[in-house]
Order: structure tokens, then sequence, then C-alpha cells
């Protein structure tokens, strides 16, 4: 099946919030890690190719070693999420490797110049004293190969030069000034900032926890309210509870899952689904499916879209299905559309004879559902299948 531009275009757009989202929640550390075992392994393997096309067999065999060495410790991460191994492995597998290359390349002033960047991997990756203690045992091991290969080419024209070789002793010292300054002045302000963002999730949970509850003491006193008068008007009060109930929700996911940014669409939906649900004893029977593919929203899209699912799922309750209905379904997915959500919402219940009205009705909930879409910047398009099928897109949050 040939797949069509819109949808490698929404892939892309997938693949990149993934990578957006990853670099935004993960720590630095996690990061550089990521970033560096994909360079370098993509290196190695190149190396491999390379060196099997010129018949160097040994080189093949020892790049081969390290590569195999870095996936293993790759899938050792993803199994333990511990940063200690892959930090010191990914150091000490670059300096093993760079060293070897220097050894067998005859001690060239490139394969010394790639060896002159190994001691900025510690500075990067570890503590300030680990990152001291491994550049030195580095260096130590770098000098004693310089000064055998010094020995060993009699002739080399830079193990030779003295000026070359306190050229290139400054540039050791700078490099290492270099990663020093870095790990003091990052971890610095890695500090300030985790300090600060742990702050303001205290705050924020502390506000859409209040907010949450404020919400809910509404919602509990127009139940109240709802419970003194006549059917009529309970009724409208028990809607307007649910609405109010609806928002609430988004602010109670926001604190719970610690993501003040985003809420998962279909945990949300679920829950919404069964708190209504729950007002409908007589259409117990109805079950909901919700598709989402871990779609993840933001507040002001959440709240919209929680608005309008609650008056849909509160319309198909109340009129789609009969008492005697033993196939009641309701269907609610999303999925991403190139730039645009797109949200589909279906029940197999009666349906409704003219469709074209229906959005233009003087109800409060078709209402809602059209200020909602309005902040949304989106269209909704309504069909009779048998039963209602709502098909809306809108703008990403």
């Amino acid at each position: 099946m040939t797949e069509t531009p819109n949808t490698l275009t929404a892939k892309a757009f997938a693949i990149l919030e993934r990578l957006k989202a990853f670099v935004r929640n993960e720590h630095r550390k996690v990061v550089l890690l990521h970033v560096f075992y994909t360079c370098y392994i993509l290196a190695l393997s190149s190396g491999c190719i390379t060196n099997a096309y010129f018949e160097r067999y040994l080189m093949v065999a020892l790049e081969s070693l390290f590569l195999a060495l870095c996936i293993g410790i790759v899938l050792y991460y993803f199994h333990t999420h511990d940063l200690r191994l892959p930090s010191y492995g990914l150091i000490w597998i670059t300096a093993s490797n760079l060293f070897l290359l220097l050894f067998f390349n005859g001690f060239s002033n490139c394969a010394i110049l790639f060896a002159l960047l190994v001691p900025l991997g510690p500075f990067f990756l570890l503590s300030l004293k680990e990152a001291l203690l491994n550049t030195l045992l580095i260096y130590i091991i770098l000098g004693l190969l310089l000064y055998y290969g010094a020995h060993v080419y009699t002739d080399h024209p830079l193990l030779h030069n003295t000026n070359a070789l306190l050229n290139l002793l400054i540039t050791l010292a700078s490099i290492s000034a270099f990663g020093l300054f870095y790990h003091v002045t990052i971890e610095h302000a890695y500090e300030k900032l985790e300090a600060s963002d742990r702050q303001k999730e205290i705050l924020l949970q502390e506000v859409h926890h209040r907010v949450k509850n404020n919400l809910n003491m509404i919602a509990a006193m127009l139940g109240l309210q709802a419970n003194r008068h006549s059917n009529e008007l309970q009724t409208q009060l028990s809607e307007s509870k649910g609405r109010i109930e609806a928002i609430a929700m988004v602010h109670e996911m926001l604190y719970r899952d610690n993501n003040y940014a985003e809420i998962n669409f279909k945990m949300y939906v679920q829950e919404l689904a069964a708190l209504i649900h729950s007002l409908f004893p007589r259409n117990s029977k109805v079950s909901f499916h919700v598709g989402s593919n871990d779609v993840l929203l933001p507040l002001q899209t959440m709240l919209q879209l929680g608005i309008i699912i609650n008056e849909l799922i509160n319309n198909s309750l109340k009129y789609a299905f009969s008492d005697d209905t033993d196939d009641a379904t309701v269907r609610i997915e999303i999925e991403r559309a190139g730039t645009h959500y797109r949200l589909h919402y279906s029940d197999n219940g009666k349906g409704c004879s003219d469709t074209s009205t229906l959005m233009e009705s003087k109800s409060l909930g078709i209402k809602l559902i059209t200020l909602a879409l309005r902040q949304l910047q989106g269209t909704m398009e309504v069909k009779n299948m048998p039963g209602l099928t709502y098909t809306m897109e809108f703008n990403h949050g």
C-alpha cells in the first residue's frame, strides 16, 4: 500500500513532535547520551564498511567490537535507565578507539587531533570530581602513547618537534579549560533552573488543585440546588453541573499526572465518558471506544474539546438509544492530519433525519459546541450513517 503525501507529512510531524518533547522533557545528560551514541554508532558502522572496502580487517574487527559494546550499553540503558555505565562506556570506548586509531595510523597528525577531543567527554557527562580523574587518566595514557611513538618513529615530524609538542600541550590545556568552564557554568545554570522548575511545578500543582476544588464546589452547589426544583429545572441544573465537572477534570488531570502543559486525550475522554455514563443508569449497556494513538493536547484545547465531547455524549445517552438497545456504542477518535487535528465522534443510535438544521438548533448544548469550535478555529461536519457521526477539524494548540 503506497503512503500518500499527507500520511508521510503527518508521520514527519509526529516524529518532530516526539523529538521536541524528548529534548524538552528529558535531562540534558540523557539527551547528550542519545545524540553521542547515535552519532558514534553511525561513525563506527561507516568505519567498518570503509575498512572492509580497503581490506583492513584488523580495524574492522576492532571497530565491530566497539560497535557491539555500544549497542550492548544502549540496550542496557533502555532496560535500566541508569546513566552511569553508558556515560563511562561512551568515554572509554571512544578513548580506546581513538588511541588504537592513533597507534595503527603511525601517530599521524590527524589521528592526534582526534585524540585531543577525548578529554571533553568526561566534563560533559560526569560529575566534576569524576571528570577531573578520568581526564587525568586519559592524559596519562595519551602521554605514554606519544612517548612510545617518539621512540618507535624516530623521524616523526611532530613527536620530535619541541614547538609542535608545546603547541599540543597548550591545545590540551585549552580544551580541558573549556571543558571545565562548560561543566561548572552549565551545571550551575541547570541547578538553578531545576530548582526554579520545582518551585513552579509546586505552584502550578497548587493552582490547578484549587481551581479543581472550586469548580467541584460550584458543581456540588448546583447538584444541591437541583434537588429542590422540578424535574425540568433539575435536569438543566444537572447538565450544568456536568459541564463544570468536565472542566474540573481537566485541571485534576494536569496536577495528578504532573504534566502542566499537555493532557492525554484518551485518558481524559475515558474518565469523562465514565462520569457522564454513571448519570444515565438506563443506558448502562452503552459501550465507549476511545482511540487516540497517545495524542497529547494543551490545556486550552482540551478544555474546549471537553465541552464539546460532554455535550455530544449527553445527547447520545439522552436521545440516540432506546431502552432495549443491546449493542449501543459510542466511538470517539482523534488523529493528527498534517497541521490539524481531526476528531471523529459517532454513535449507532437512532440518528437524525435532518442533519442540516441540527447545528442551527437554539439549544444551549449546540451553542456551547459552536462557541467551543470557534475557540479552536475548527469546523464540524454532521452525517447520518445511520446514527450520528460528527467530524471536526481544528488547529494544533
